[in-house]
């Protein structure tokens, strides 16, 4: 079976839903509940996506009640850890300069996923997914927590599409 991520992938946005989209197929429907919490289905299971807390602010995937992953930061911190059920911990950073940039690193810092804000044509988000040695799941859910997690800037910076690049998957 051929990787789902290996191929141009994009999200889309509607008022009611936000859209992962490869190889013509949507992959993930992120359904809005509220500002701060989303579900989807993937692999025959439900899932939801939430920020909780505020000086020990969370934001956590769960499924049937059980946490998934939980990428933890520091009240108004740039630097956040993810720490999955199965062990898997990842690192995340939030760089601002010159424009914002969201960045997922493994835990010897290679950096494997990023959302950043382009405005050399016209403002859009790009994404782009680096060589990894990292599962497919995993990077699944890396890619839906930097995209609900860059999701304001990205709504506030598009127009209707959220442009998508991946090289090197």
């Amino acid at each position: 079976m051929e990787s789902i991520i290996n191929a141009e992938m994009f999200w889309e946005f509607s008022k009611e839903k936000t859209s992962l989209i490869s190889n013509n197929q949507v992959i993930v429907e992120l359904k809005d509940e509220k500002t701060s919490k989303a579900s989807f289905d993937f692999g025959g299971e439900s899932y939801v996506i939430k920020n909780i807390g505020f000086w020990k602010a969370k934001t956590i995937i769960e499924s049937g009640g059980k946490i998934i992953l939980s990428l933890s930061s520091s009240f108004l911190g740039s630097k956040g850890t993810i720490e999955f059920a199965n062990g898997a911990k990842y690192q995340c950073k939030v760089h601002n300069s010159p424009l914002v940039k969201l960045s997922f690193y493994t835990t010897e810092g290679q950096e494997i996923l990023s959302y950043r804000l382009d405005t050399s044509l016209k403002p859009q988000t790009v994404m782009e997914i680096l060589p990894h040695a990292v599962t497919d799941n995993d990077l699944l859910m890396l890619i839906i927590l930097g995209c609900f997690a860059f999701k304001g800037i990205t709504i506030e910076n598009t127009e209707a599409d959220f442009i998508t690049l991946v090289a090197g998957a």
